[in-house]
């Protein structure tokens, strides 16, 4: 399973970094070829047609954890170097 990483930034809110972004775009890309289209990958997973689209597309970030899964993902947490929590 791959991770999707988070950094807690000094203000204390999640940034998503930009190789989290690459993956969540890539684990949905490769889901969609998998089962040969779109609608395909939104019926086999459950996933809305529309949000795989957008999550396909990197204009949604940040799916929540079911999502995470579907797509062979998971979050972690890191904490940066520097950042008061």
């Amino acid at each position: 399973m791959s991770t999707v990483e988070y950094a807690l930034d000094n203000g204390g809110l999640f940034v998503l970094r930009m190789r989290a972004m690459s993956v969540i775009v890539s684990a949905a890309r490769s889901l969609v070829k998998r089962h040969g289209g779109l609608r395909a990958a939104a019926r086999a997973t459950g996933i809305d047609a529309a949000y795989l689209c957008r999550l396909r597309a990197g204009l949604k970030l940040n799916p929540g954890p079911t999502v995470l899964l579907k797509l062979g993902l998971e979050r972690t947490y890191r904490k940066r170097a520097g950042a008061s929590v």
